[in-house]
């Protein structure tokens, strides 16, 4: 999330998907013999995926302890993604600053528990948002154009 945060990467190169850091468990890696699964590797990934299509890094301003965020937007379509990784207790968020045609952001979380999932709308009401992050959870918030 910090890398997300500064830059605008393309890609996430293969050899960080490593069968000791794998997208899937079980079929017998590291004896695990059970079906296929995805990992909460997997959701991560997956959940980043779900920014918006040609969505460029937007800045973002990310106060508090153990909290990386990052933005993007394709500001032609209307779209836009926040990621947000609470590494510490769960606790209330603000978003400001979010662009008056979005009216709401739909949440997905993942966590030791959870892949993710999708939580309740956000509503988004004169530019803020307010959420509750998870203890030790991966959010994103996402608008549809």
């Amino acid at each position: 999330m910090r890398i997300l945060a500064l830059s605008q990467p393309k890609s996430i190169l293969q050899w960080q998907m490593t069968s000791d850091y794998s997208l899937l468990v079980g079929g017998g890696v590291f004896g695990d013999t059970g079906p296929l699964r995805p990992t909460q590797r997997f959701w991560n990934l997956k959940q980043l995926a779900s920014t918006p299509p040609q969505s460029f890094h937007l800045p973002l301003v990310c106060k508090g302890a153990y909290l990386n965020c990052a933005a993007f937007g394709n500001i032609a379509s209307g779209a836009y993604a926040v990621h947000v990784v609470n590494n510490g207790a769960a606790r209330q968020a603000t978003l400001t600053g979010v662009p008056a045609a979005v009216k709401q952001f739909r949440v997905f979380v993942t966590d030791a528990q959870r892949g993710m999932q999708e939580l309740a709308p956000v509503p988004v009401v004169d530019g803020t948002a307010q959420l509750t992050l998870d203890a030790t959870s991966f959010v994103s918030l996402i608008s549809s154009p």
